[in-house]
């Protein structure tokens, strides 16, 4: 991903109305999309660079994209509990199960047995069927 990157420091009003520790814009334009512009605020000290501050804001999504796989894959919104120590437990161990599972698939995937294709009118190996490509029958129908 190609963007432009423009950061400033700014300072927030405390309950006294003075100016506490800078903070630091960081306002981001990806170059394929001009008119997208995305606006990060962090807490950061003002010697981080923009290269950090930028791998920070957009690793934002790996992280959601964790939960959510916790959530979903590994039952991690079955659980429930009433003392956070407890959470952290179970979490903990959802997250293990999820790299374990995400290695053992890397490990034993394997290669495809055949080149890619395109999908066409093809026999299925085990069923002996005739298929037909989705194309055919939607055409059919409508």
């Amino acid at each position: 991903m190609v963007v432009e990157a423009k950061r400033m420091a700014f300072w927030i009003k405390d309950e006294a109305g003075l100016p506490s520790r800078p903070n630091l814009l960081l306002v981001v334009r990806p170059m394929l999309h001009p008119k997208e512009v995305k606006f990060f605020l962090s807490n950061a000290s003002e010697s981080t660079s923009t290269e950090v501050l930028l791998l920070v804001a957009y690793s934002r999504w790996r992280i959601e994209r964790i939960f959510q796989d916790t959530k979903s894959e590994l039952g991690m919104d079955h659980f429930e509990v009433r003392k956070y120590v407890s959470i952290q437990r179970h979490l903990i161990l959802t997250c293990l199960s999820h790299l374990f599972l995400a290695e053992f698939c890397l490990k034993h995937r394997g290669e495809k047995p055949r080149a890619h294709r395109p999908p066409g009118t093809h026999r299925h190996p085990d069923l002996g069927l005739r298929l037909e490509p989705a194309w055919t029958m939607l055409s059919s129908t409508g």
